[in-house]
């Protein structure tokens, strides 16, 4: 069940992202470059683990997907 807590969290997440989107022209390649410095910033605290590799539970299944002609 939604509530309105749940609602304002939201909106105020979304706030901050469209601020942030904002502060660099909405431009992706800079929205990336910005995350990923928050990010190596982060890792130099020692305060949060990151994963570095991926690790699947089970191998990926190849599915052959035939073109519509």
């Amino acid at each position: 069940m939604k509530t309105e807590i749940d609602d304002s969290i939201v909106a105020e997440v979304r706030r901050a992202r469209h601020e942030i989107s904002a502060e660099h022209g909405h431009d992706t390649g800079r929205l990336v470059e910005h995350y990923i410095q928050m990010q190596d910033k982060a890792k130099k605290t020692g305060k949060y683990r990151f994963v570095t590799e991926f690790y699947a539970t089970t191998p990926a299944k190849k599915k052959l997907v035939k073109a519509n002609k």
